[in-house]
């Protein structure tokens, strides 16, 4: 799916995607990209420092990029300023801290319509059984 400069949903609207993060606070990746840190990461005297980073094998955000995507997981259209004052930082800390989550595969902005708002009346729910390593068969079904 492309990226755009929209947002992904308004406040209110059932969210069809889910959540990118887990209720372990681990992100759920799309990517097999590593994050570059940034200087605030590597600063020893940031509050925000890599000690208070979130990890998995593919891609490592600290706490004020997890807070940033809860943000726009509450509501997608939210303004960098209002999400800056809610993570206490600037409007543009926030925007490139998003535009490098979005460059990272991390977060994508998508519209999400209802489908029987569009026109879509019929729904089909499939089963799949398979053995082997679930996660496995679900990032090759993508």
């Amino acid at each position: 799916m492309g990226k755009s400069k929209g947002q992904p949903k308004s406040k209110g609207q059932p969210n069809y995607m889910g959540n990118v993060l887990q209720n372990d606070n681990t992100l759920n990746p799309a990517s097999t990209r590593h994050r570059t840190p940034s200087a605030v990461d590597n600063d020893p005297d940031s509050e925000h420092n890599a000690t208070d980073q979130i990890s998995d094998s593919q891609v490592t955000l600290d706490k004020i990029n997890l807070e940033i995507i809860r943000e726009l997981e509450n509501d997608g259209r939210r303004s960098y300023a209002a999400i800056g004052r809610a993570v206490g930082l600037s409007e543009a800390a926030v925007r490139q801290r998003v535009q490098r989550l979005l460059d990272q595969d991390v977060i994508q902005i998508v519209a999400i319509s209802d489908p029987l708002q569009v026109g879509l009346h019929r729904q089909a729910m499939i089963g799949i059984k398979t053995e082997g390593n679930a996660k496995e068969i679900a990032r090759v079904l993508g």
